[in-house]
């Protein structure tokens, strides 16, 4: 009965140290994990914020191209810009007009 006594105790002390020795581990493994993973969130939380100034810079473009599209569309419209066009592409007159056109020589 007294050897296993010896047996026990060192079982015993060879256990605490595995158990202090997780503890050491685990203690600096926990923190560096963490430390990756805050640092991988704020790579990411840049990333997003670069996508959304982009995003936001490529509305503000569509944006002036929708307001000038709608001016060249109001332009067009424009009864003046309509018989300009008929005037100088077809060549219609109005009601009335008489037509000449210049003889190059």
């Amino acid at each position: 009965m007294g050897i296993r006594q010896p047996q026990k105790e060192e079982t015993r002390s060879k256990f605490k140290k595995i158990i202090k020795l997780l503890g050491i581990i685990i203690g600096l493994v926990v923190p560096i994990l963490i430390l990756i993973n805050f640092y991988q969130g704020h790579r990411e939380l840049q990333r997003m914020n670069h996508k959304i100034a982009k995003l936001k810079e490529e509305i503000n473009d569509l944006k002036q191209e929708k307001k000038e599209l709608r001016s060249r569309i109001d332009q067009v419209n424009s009864k003046k810009i309509i018989e300009q066009i008929a005037r100088e592409k077809l060549g219609l007159v109005k009601e009335g007009e008489i037509l000449y056109i210049p003889v190059e020589k």
